[in-house]
């Protein structure tokens, strides 16, 4: 946390603010885990001293805001709260325990991109999606379905989607993956790449954001 850009990373894609820092890769779940974001610290500048264990930060957009009220702010994790101070002025943050977080398999996405079948790749740029986003939001629909041949969006009613839209975009891959409408609203509209995974028995889409190389974003209920 004490380079801007993880602050920067972590602004964009709080999509809990319940998060357990870990090194090198820290995940943000949701409760039922139909989304994880995995931020890579490493990649984003920070030194693995700084957490040598991991610790949990239950309103992790406090600390944000917090930090943003110093100006080059000097910040120590490593003692029992986090400590945000410039020459005038200090803050302290209190860390809680990690064994109250959700715990995530973060060695698992790598399993996948390694081991599993790729069956789906495609791209969906900024205001492609703010449209998507946007439609869903104006016709009540909860779901996006990425299937073969194009992405819909609808009403889910048990197994069925009732109103389906129109093809928004075609897509030349196979398989059938349905996103949450509100967990995408979570999430900045920027560019993303999105791959589609199987593998035993499982299926999931992985979103790679154009701008943030240090962030992958699975979508998977089975994922933990």
């Amino acid at each position: 946390m004490k380079q801007t850009k993880t602050r920067e990373i972590f602004k964009n894609f709080l999509i809990n603010p319940q998060v357990k820092f870990e090194y090198p890769v820290t995940a943000i779940a949701t409760p039922t885990k139909s989304m994880i974001v995995l931020v890579d610290l490493q990649k984003s500048g920070e030194l693995e001293e700084d957490f040598k264990e991991p610790f949990g930060i239950i309103k992790t957009d406090v600390l944000l805001n917090v930090i943003d009220l110093f100006e080059n702010p000097e910040i120590d994790l490593t003692g029992s709260d986090i400590v945000i101070s410039s020459e005038k002025s200090k803050q302290k943050i209190r860390k809680s325990p990690a064994s109250i977080f959700i715990n995530v398999n973060k060695d698992a996405i790598k399993i996948v991109e390694s081991d599993f079948e790729k069956i789906n790749e495609l791209a969906i740029d900024s205001s492609t999606l703010k449209d998507i986003l946007s439609r869903a939001k104006l016709l009540g629909h909860d779901t996006l379905i990425i299937k073969e041949g194009k992405i819909v969006t609808g009403r889910e009613n048990g197994t069925e989607l009732e109103d389906e839209s129109e093809t928004i975009i075609e897509t030349q891959g196979k398989g059938e993956l349905k996103l949450n409408i509100i967990d995408l609203l979570k999430l900045p509209v920027l560019d993303y790449n999105i791959k589609i995974y199987t593998g035993n028995d499982i299926i999931l889409a992985v979103m790679y954001p154009l701008d943030y190389p240090e962030v992958r974003i699975v979508v998977s209920e089975k994922l933990s």
